[in-house]
């Protein structure tokens, strides 16, 4: 009996013991993980793209360079994609679109522009390096890309909760979103990197949101 009873509080502390453990080498991956994707963007702008390799961030990061690819197997661009997912997040809260009124559309969409200048703003430098990696690597583009497409798709969905767009498809929808990211987000660096066009972040985000609004419907664009 005392020795069956040994057993099973041995039982239960192991089982403690490992999860301890596991819990701690999750942390651990998550810190380093973390440590190669901003030691990585840190470089990028310092270097550029071209310039960077995975040599660089082992040493900056004082990690070996097996750390890197055990994390990221390709490099490179596995870096910069899971870079482009993080971004990700910071250009368009879903939150602003969950259930929304059509009445609230314009403040939520104006909100978004905000950030999304805001964003490039702070990030101007690594998207120049960004612009020079999908010129040297087509993979990385195609990429990107789809990141945009996801993140857009995730809008759509909540967008086809209002009435204002049941009656376009969700493939239209992405569509006509996808041009409208990249015409914005080209007026955007084109303001901050060669003329400014507007005195002020407000007086553009409404530009812009009026511009978003007429390219669906000219009823929405009074706010």
């Amino acid at each position: 009996m005392g020795a069956l009873l040994f057993y099973k509080v041995f039982e239960q502390c192991s089982i403690i013991i490992y999860m301890s453990k596991d819990k701690k080498f999750t942390r651990n991956k998550k810190q380093k993980i973390d440590l190669i994707v901003n030691t990585a963007y840190n470089l990028i702008i310092e270097k550029g793209y071209d310039k960077l390799s995975t040599n660089h961030i082992a040493d900056r990061a004082k990690i070996g360079i097996g750390t890197v690819y055990r994390n990221f197997p390709n490099g490179k661009a596995d870096i910069m994609r899971e870079i482009g997912i993080r971004n990700r997040s910071n250009i368009v809260n879903l939150e602003l679109f969950r259930n929304i009124k059509v009445s609230a559309l314009p403040k939520s969409i104006y909100q978004t522009m905000l950030n999304f200048i805001k964003f490039h703003r702070k990030n101007i430098q690594f998207h120049s390096a960004f612009e020079q990696a999908f010129l040297s690597n087509k993979e990385l583009f195609h990429d990107f890309k789809s990141l945009v497409e996801e993140m857009l798709m995730k809008l759509v969905k909540e967008l086809k909760q209002n009435i204002a767009f049941e009656n376009i498809s969700e493939g239209d929808l992405k569509e006509k979103f996808f041009l409208l990211f990249n015409v914005v987000e080209s007026i955007i660096l084109r303001h901050i990197l060669i003329m400014p066009l507007f005195e002020t972040d407000e007086q553009f985000g409404r530009y812009l949101t009026d511009l978003v609004l007429f390219h669906f419907s000219k009823q929405y664009s009074s706010y």
